[in-house]
C-alpha cells in the first residue's frame, strides 16, 4: 500500500515517473493519490499504467482536478484490462461525459465492485448512462453518486434498473434534489429489488409524499437492511407510513430519520409500528422535535420491542424525567436477559435551550 495523499507538490513530472514503476509493479495492492493537484495531464499517464498492472485493486484519486475529459475516458478503458475493484474519483470535475465512459467499462465488464463518484457534475444524463450499465452487470457492489445533481429524472433512471439489477449492495444518492416525484420513481425499484442492503437518500426534499412512497415499497421489500431518511424534511404523516411499513417488514435492520420535523405525532405512529415489529435493530430520532407526549408512546413500544438495541433521541424537547424513563426501561430488558446486545441510548435534554434540531449528515434477514 502506498499512500502519498495531500501532496500538492507532485508535479507532472512526479506522476509520469509513479506511472511508469506501477506499468511495471506486480506487488502494490493500494494507490492513493488523492488532494494531489493532480490534472489531465497527470492522469493520461496513470491510465496508460492501469492497462500494464495486475497486481493494483484499490487507486483513490479524489479531490484532484480531472476534469470531464481524456482523464476519464482513458482511465475507463484500462478498466476492463486491469485488476482494480476499487475507485474513487470523488470531486474530480468529472460530468456526464465521464460517467458515460465508466458506465460503458461497467457495461462491458470489468472487476470493479467499489465505485465511487461522489460530488461530480453527474447530471441526470450520467445517470441514466450509468442505471442502463448496470442492468447488464453483475460485479459492482457499491455506488455513491451523492451531490452529483441527478434530480427526478436521475432517480426514474435508477428505479428502473433496481427492478432488474440483483449484484449492487449499496446505493448512494444523497443530496441530489429527488423530491417527492424521485421518490415515487425510487420507490417501484426499491419493491421489485431482492438485491440492494443499503440505501442513502439523505437531504433530498423528499417531504411525507416521498416517504409515504419508500414506505409502501419497504411493504413489499424483504432484502433492503439500512435505509438513511435524515434532512428530508419529513413530518408526522411521513414518520407514520413508515411506522406501518415496519409492521410487516422484518428485513430493514436500521432506520435513520434524524434532522426531520416528525414530532409527537410521528412518534406515535413509529410507536405502533415498533410494537409489532421484531426486525429493527437501530432507529435514529435524534433532532426530530420529539416532546413528552412522544417520548411516552416511544417508551411503551420499546416495552413491547425485544429487537432494538440502538434508540438515537439526542437533540429533542423531551425532559430529563421522559429520558430517564426510556433509559432504565431499556437496562431492566437488558438486565433481564431480553436483548442479544447491549442498548445504547443516546440522548440530549435540549427543552431548557427551546431547540429541537439542528444536525445535518447488517444482518441478514432472520
Amino acid at each position: 500500500e502506498l499512500n502519498l495523499a495531500h501532496n500538492s507538490r507532485i508535479c507532472l513530472g512526479g506522476v509520469t515517473a509513479l506511472a511508469d514503476a506501477l506499468a511495471s509493479n506486480t506487488t502494490l495492492e493500494k494507490l492513493d493519490l488523492s488532494h494531489c493537484c493532480i490534472d489531465e495531464r497527470g492522469v493520461l499517464p496513470l491510465a496508460s499504467a492501469l492497462g500494464q498492472n495486475r497486481s493494483l485493486i484499490a487507486l483513490h484519486l479524489h479531490d484532484n482536478q480531472i476534469g470531464d475529459g481524456m482523464g476519464p475516458e482513458q482511465i475507463a478503458k484500462m478498466l476492463p484490462r486491469c485488476s482494480l475493484v476499487e475507485l474513487d474519483l470523488c470531486r474530480c470535475g468529472l460530468g456526464a461525459r465521464s460517467a458515460a465512459s465508466l458506465a460503458a467499462a461497467v457495461r462491458q465488464g470489468c472487476d470493479l465492485t467499489i465505485l465511487d463518484l461522489f460530488g461530480n457534475t453527474i447530471t441526470h444524463e450520467g445517470a441514466e448512462s450509468a442505471a442502463e450499465a448496470l442492468q447488464q452487470n453483475g460485479t459492482l457492489r457499491e455506488l455513491d453518486l451523492s451531490s452529483c445533481g441527478l434530480g427526478e429524472l436521475g432517480s426514474r433512471a435508477f428505479g428502473a434498473c433496481l427492478v432488474s439489477n440483483l449484484a449492487l449492495r449499496e446505493l448512494h444518492l444523497s443530496c441530489n434534489g429527488m423530491g417527492h416525484a424521485g421518490a415515487v420513481a425510487l420507490s417501484g425499484g426499491i419493491k421489485a429489488n431482492r438485491g440492494l442492503y443499503m440505501l442513502c437518500l439523505r437531504e433530498n426534499e423528499l417531504f411525507d409524499e416521498g416517504a409515504l412512497c419508500l414506505a409502501e415499497a419497504l411493504k413489499s421489500n424483504r432484502t433492503l437492511r439500512e435505509l438513511d431518511l435524515c434532512s428530508n424534511s419529513i413530518g408526522c404523516g411521513g414518520a407514520r407510513g413508515l411506522g406501518a411499513a415496519l409492521i410487516n417488514n422484518r428485513s430493514l435492520k436500521i432506520l435513520q430519520l434524524r434532522d426531520n420535523d416528525i414530532g409527537d405525532g410521528g412518534a406515535e405512529g413509529l410507536a405502533v409500528g415498533l410494537e409489532r415489529n421484531s426486525g429493527l435493530l437501530e432507529l435514529g430520532l435524534s433532532c426530530t422535535c420529539i416532546g413528552n407526549a412522544g417520548a411516552h408512546r416511544l417508551s411503551q413500544a420499546v416495552r413491547l420491542n425485544s429487537r432494538l438495541t440502538i434508540l438515537e433521541l439526542e437533540g429533542n424537547c423531551m425532559s430529563q424525567e421522559s429520558f430517564k424513563t426510556i433509559e432504565q426501561l431499556l437496562s431492566s430488558k437488558e438486565l433481564r436477559g431480553q436483548l442479544a446486545t447491549p442498548v445504547v441510548l443516546c440522548a440530549r435534554n435540549d427543552l431548557e435551550e427551546h431547540a429541537c434540531g439542528g444536525y445535518s449528515e447488517g444482518e441478514a434477514e432472520e
